[in-house]
């Protein structure tokens, strides 16, 4: 029963994990041509 619960929690985590990582990469990219600009 609890690995129900568990697995999703998991994948919602690590989903969120990726989402952050694109935003920061995408924040970092803007903030990059920003100073080239």
């Amino acid at each position: 029963m609890p690995l129900k619960t568990f697995c999703p929690r998991k994948r919602s985590e690590r989903l969120v994990k990726r989402i952050n990582y694109t935003t920061i990469k995408r924040d970092l990219e803007s903030a990059d041509s920003a100073k080239n600009r």
